[in-house]
């Protein structure tokens, strides 16, 4: 949230990157989930996982999408304010990564978000 500016930056922004020993933002996710592509590939496949189990109509599961939806409105409404668009003027957003890939889990409520944070 710090690194796209949904929150300021505070003093934590730079000690958790120094904690790290990190320079780009980015980085963080590998010093986290590991630098090795098969750690990464594997912790990416909870995702299908989730999907599985919201499929199957776990409560849980289904929120963390709508969750999910709601924190990448909240990246695209940072995006736009750091761009300095105005917000009666509509922002074309492309859905795009492993979690649209999954269909209508990601995609209805993300789209139900981006409405809702228009209206």
């Amino acid at each position: 949230r710090m690194s796209d500016g949904r929150t300021h930056r505070s003093v934590l922004y730079g000690k958790v990157r120094n904690h790290f020993g990190i320079t780009e933002d980015l980085e963080l996710c590998a010093a986290i989930y590991g630098k090795e592509a098969a750690q990464r590939s594997q912790f990416a496949q909870l995702s299908k996982l989730v999907a599985l189990a919201a499929r199957e109509g776990d409560p849980e599961a289904r929120a963390l999408f709508h969750q999910g939806a709601a924190e990448l409105v909240d990246i695209v409404e940072a995006v736009r304010l750091r761009l300095g668009v105005p917000s009666g003027v509509e922002l074309p957003v492309s859905c795009t990564g492993g979690m649209f890939e999954l269909g209508d889990l990601m995609r209805v409520p993300f789209e139900a978000a981006l409405l809702l944070r228009a209206a």
